[in-house]
């Protein structure tokens, strides 16, 4: 198991800065490009309709339409005998059945209309949604990856492909691998010449790309499910990104390390005046995670400063240790989120976008329904129904609570924040929640890692701090 370790200093301080961030981005040239994908960055879809994330029902930023990643979904023929559940606005995602990356996926179904084009494109549009080619020289070499399910036996005649300057080049799903046995699989095609019965899959290096996605069949009746559509460049480069945001101005700070205002003193749960800003350009295997812990205790650690020295036990809290009697913890917790806090959702029941904020509270336990949910941290702003029964918050714990090195290694509960089932949103060891493709904020997909610790007990004048603050990339 390898890893990639950022360490954050915290400590108990005031400061106010930022600096300028541009809102649009542009995606190609990663080592990782989604076509489809809650986990990485790549095409951004129907761009003319993007508003941003809403506050207060008001866009936040204008989409650039000259985007090199502009894109559109089309479907074949019109009115189409293909069904997809996408995400624009005819077409619904579908959450069922464990999702390979995030918590949706598409779900294709031809109707055997008689149509050589059954099937769906993922296709590069400019700025103005007309059809265009795009360089993706830098991909040659590497790979179009996917995962595939489909427990319909004509799934094997299905078609996957791209339309490059040269022409549509495809090969049968059932060629390279796949079997509708109904179990996701993993489909690697090559981004080389590959030759087999009816036709030529192949990317030159000097050829442009229209169709960066094709599926489709020929008068068939079926239907497959696919998720984490990628094209990946060749080589095994892991590239992983924490970066230290401002919290008012939603630009990087000017500090290194995360900081509190002197008037928190004796509050109870604050949250920092920092969040980090995850971004992750590879596919370290299957199994890889983002985890949030610390390395604090004198035996474990002789380089944090300070070093906790108190009792330590397996459900207590880790967090800023008082520097003049080391045996002194503040509670501190986590939170993961899409959403730039506070975020002004519609507030609608059936979208069940409500209001996040950055208001903590305590829920000592009690029952939902005939369900008792367990004690736990919670937004206390939240519009949502009931939100003391959705822990949001988590405690930080400390390595040395872990009773083995593989709980560390391989994201226990509650320390694992990101994996390729998206973020850990909620309690629960199994409620990891996506982001859709496309509904990022600032045009990208980074997960939002918030930070707040109990200044209940905090007196002054004391100092609290930890240097041990941990965020890891872990993968096989």
């Amino acid at each position: 198991m390898k890893k990639m370790t950022v360490f954050i200093i915290i400590c108990l301080a005031f400061f106010t800065a930022g600096k300028l961030l541009a809102g649009n981005t542009t995606n190609y040239g990663k080592n990782v490009y989604a076509i489809f994908s809650e986990n990485f960055n790549g095409v951004k879809m129907s761009l003319h309709e993007w508003t941003g994330q809403m506050n207060g029902a008001s866009p936040t930023e204008t989409p650039d339409l000259t985007d090199r990643d502009r894109a559109e979904v089309y479907l074949w023929p019109s009115p189409p005998a293909t069904q997809i559940q996408l995400s624009d606005p005819n077409i619904t995602y579908t959450t069922l059945e464990d999702p390979q990356d995030g918590n949706e996926y598409w779900r294709i179904t031809t109707s055997g209309g008689g149509n050589w084009w059954d099937g769906m494109s993922v296709t590069f549009v400019d700025s103005f949604s007309s059809e265009t080619f795009r360089n993706m020289s830098d991909y040659a070499g590497g790979t179009i990856e996917f995962w595939a399910r489909s427990s319909s036996v004509n799934a094997t005649g299905y078609r996957i492909g791209i339309t490059a300057t040269s022409g549509d080049k495809w090969i049968n799903i059932g060629n390279i691998g796949f079997s509708p046995n109904g179990t996701w699989q993993k489909i690697r095609i090559e981004l080389r010449d590959y030759t087999y019965l009816e036709a030529k899959f192949a990317v030159v290096a000097t050829e442009n790309i229209k169709n960066a996605f094709l599926f489709f069949t020929n008068n068939m009746n079926s239907y497959i499910d696919l998720d984490g559509i990628v094209w990946r460049k060749p080589g095994s480069a892991v590239s992983f990104d924490a970066i230290l945001m401002d919290v008012g101005t939603t630009t990087p700070s000017s500090t290194s390390y995360l900081t509190w205002d002197e008037n928190v003193l004796q509050t109870g749960w604050k949250a920092a005046n920092q969040y980090v800003e995850l971004s992750l350009d590879c596919i370290p295997g299957d199994n890889w995670g983002v985890q949030v812990y610390t390395d604090c205790t004198a035996a474990l650690n002789p380089s944090a400063n300070p070093a906790y020295t108190g009792t330590m036990t397996s459900a207590a809290p880790m967090g800023l240790i008082d520097t003049s009697d080391t045996a002194k913890v503040l509670p501190m917790a986590w939170r993961i989120t899409d959403k730039l806090l506070p975020f002004t959702g519609t507030n609608d029941p059936v979208m069940q976008d409500y209001d996040q904020t950055l208001n903590i509270g305590f829920f000592p336990g009690g029952y939902d329904g005939l369900t008792y949910v367990y004690p736990g941290l919670y937004d206390s702003g939240s519009t949502g129904p009931n939100p003391q029964f959705y822990h949001t918050w988590f405690y930080i714990k400390d390595k040395a609570q872990f009773g083995s090195e593989p709980d560390v290694s391989y994201g226990g509960d509650y320390i694992r924040a990101w994996s390729r089932k998206g973020f850990h949103a909620a309690a629960g060891s199994g409620n990891y929640f996506g982001m859709k493709p496309g509904g990022m904020v600032n045009m990208r997909i980074a997960p939002k890692l918030y930070f707040a610790a109990d200044f209940s007990q905090a007196t002054t004048p004391k100092s609290y701090e930890n240097n041990s603050i941990i965020i890891e990339l872990f993968y096989e």
